[in-house]
């Protein structure tokens, strides 16, 4: 999985002028809440943290041939993401309907993420719902015990019912940012174990 489109670069410097612009905007009480969004990206920046724009990376990793993103994002601690497509964009949730409350750590990625559908998927109507497994995370990479809650993978979704190869764990920042904690491949043993839950 390939995520450098979506990696936010932004020279050292000018991040931290950009910081203090944001941060005494947030002292003098007149932030508004994108400030707020971009000072907590800014702050992760400055810390050498890889942050990327989910929705870009999504965006950018495009469709399979039914039109559902290739790939998918979902709490860490969920079994299953489910997709839900809809006119205005996807969907990524832990329930099976759509009615309630959403779950926390449910994510929506926009339409304009992406490039247009094709011709022969827009005849098909309305995009296809679906699911996939999550992947399982190796011990090295896992979070202090009981955070999965506050964490969420980024991978290729298999929209079927087989384990995926290559996740990403992500620490969500605010909005769209996310930060990336670690990249692995599932081994052969490790997908077996996971096809044993299907």
């Amino acid at each position: 999985m390939n995520i450098d489109a979506a990696t936010m670069t932004i020279p050292y410097g000018q991040a931290h002028t950009a910081y203090l612009h944001y941060r005494k905007a947030l002292v003098d009480k007149r932030a508004t809440r994108d400030d707020k969004m971009l000072l907590r990206g800014l702050r992760a920046v400055l810390r050498g943290q890889k942050v990327i724009d989910v929705n870009l990376a999504i965006g950018t990793g495009g469709r399979d041939m039914w039109g559902r993103p290739r790939l998918a994002i979902g709490r860490a601690d969920w079994p299953f993401v489910q997709l839900y497509g809809r006119v205005e964009g996807f969907q990524f949730s832990s329930r099976t309907g759509t009615w309630g409350r959403p779950p926390r750590g449910e994510v929506v990625v926009p339409e304009t993420s992406f490039a247009p559908v094709p011709a022969d998927v827009r005849r098909s109507g309305q995009i296809q719902n679906a699911r996939a497994q999550t992947p399982s995370i190796p011990p090295q990479f896992r979070p202090a015990a009981g955070t999965l809650a506050d964490h969420h993978l980024l991978f290729e979704a298999v929209w079927q019912p087989a384990p995926t190869r290559d996740p990403l764990l992500l620490k969500h920042i605010d909005g769209p940012f996310y930060v990336v904690l670690a990249a692995w491949d599932l081994t052969p043993l490790e997908q077996a174990i996971l096809r044993m839950k299907l």
